[in-house]
């Protein structure tokens, strides 16, 4: 319910957060995967930031190999269009910064193809 909360109030640029060097690389595909499912179904621009550990701060959380592994790769910032589609390159390691321009209009066309608070899928 929370994320049709926040449909209802037709939001047209939703940023996340997720941490980032958690769980492995599989977490940064699993994080693309709810990123741009939000983008698709509430017809919105989500930007998402991610955290990132260097190897140097990894070392000094934990000197087990296994936990290690588990901190390394995990990071996927991005900016998805309403279609669901990345506008730049994912940033899956490092820091950096994403630019791209929103094309506002997409919100309405996408809109139109799926209204997830509206028409048939009203509360009441």
């Amino acid at each position: 319910l929370a994320r049709y909360s926040l449909m209802t109030q037709h939001e047209e640029i939703h940023c996340s957060q997720f941490p980032g060097s958690l769980v492995g690389p599989i977490f940064a595909e699993q994080m693309d995967v709810t990123i741009r499912h939000h983008a698709l179904e509430s017809g919105c621009f989500v930007i998402n930031a991610t955290g990132w550990l260097t190897e140097t701060q990894i070392n000094e959380l934990t000197a087990d190999p296994a936990l290690q592994k588990g901190l390394r790769g995990g990071c996927n910032t991005a900016i998805i269009s309403p279609e669901g589609r990345h506008l730049v390159p994912p940033l899956t390691e490092g820091e950096g910064i994403l630019v791209a321009d929103l094309d506002m209009a997409l919100i309405t066309k996408r809109k139109r193809m799926m209204d997830s608070v509206g028409h048939y899928a009203r509360a009441e």
